[in-house]
C-alpha cells in the first residue's frame, strides 16, 4: 500500500477505485498543474465546460463559476438540439404537404408540357418552383423522345 497524502496514494485510490482520503485529493490536485506543465498544456481554466469536466474527472464537485459554465454550455446545446429538431420538423412538413399536393393534382406529362411550351417567363418560375426544375426538365425529355 502506498502511503496517503502522496500522488502515488492518490493513483491508488483512483486505481482501486476506493473513496479518495482529504490527503491524497489535495496531492492529486497539487499535481496536476505539474503535470499540465510537463505536457506543455496549462491547467483547465475555471469558469468553463473544460473546467467542468476537469473537476469532475478529479474531484467530483465543481466550482461555482464551472458550474455556471457547464449549465450554460448545456443549455446551448439543448437549444441547438431544438433548433435542428424543429428544422426538421419543418421540412418533414413541407414534404408532407408536397406529397399531399402530388396526390391530389394529377396532370398528364403531355399537357404539362404544352404547358411548358407555352408558358411565358413567369408561369415558367411558378412551374419550376412548384414541380422543379429536374421534373420538368425529365418531363420535357421524355416528350421528345417519345416525338422522335
Amino acid at each position: 500500500m502506498t502511503a496517503h497524502g502522496t500522488y502515488d496514494g492518490f493513483l491508488a485510490h483512483l486505481n482501486t477505485g476506493d473513496p479518495m482520503c482529504q490527503p491524497c485529493q489535495d496531492a492529486g490536485r497539487a499535481r496536476l498543474p505539474l503535470a499540465a506543465a510537463m505536457r506543455g498544456r496549462s491547467p483547465v481554466p475555471h469558469g468553463t465546460p473544460a473546467g467542468y469536466r476537469s473537476h469532475m474527472a478529479t474531484d467530483k464537485k465543481a466550482c461555482p463559476p464551472c458550474r455556471q459554465a457547464w449549465g450554460e454550455y448545456k443549455g446551448r446545446l439543448a437549444a441547438e438540439r431544438q433548433q435542428e429538431r424543429e428544422r426538421i420538423q419543418r421540412e418533414r412538413d413541407r414534404l408532407k404537404a408536397q406529397r399531399t399536393l402530388e396526390r391530389m393534382v394529377r396532370i398528364p406529362a403531355a399537357v404539362l408540357a404544352l404547358a411548358v411550351d407555352c408558358a411565358d417567363q413567369a408561369t415558367l418560375a411558378a412551374l419550376d418552383a412548384a414541380i422543379g426544375t429536374d421534373r420538368l426538365d425529365e418531363i420535357l425529355r421524355a416528350r421528345d423522345e417519345v416525338a422522335a
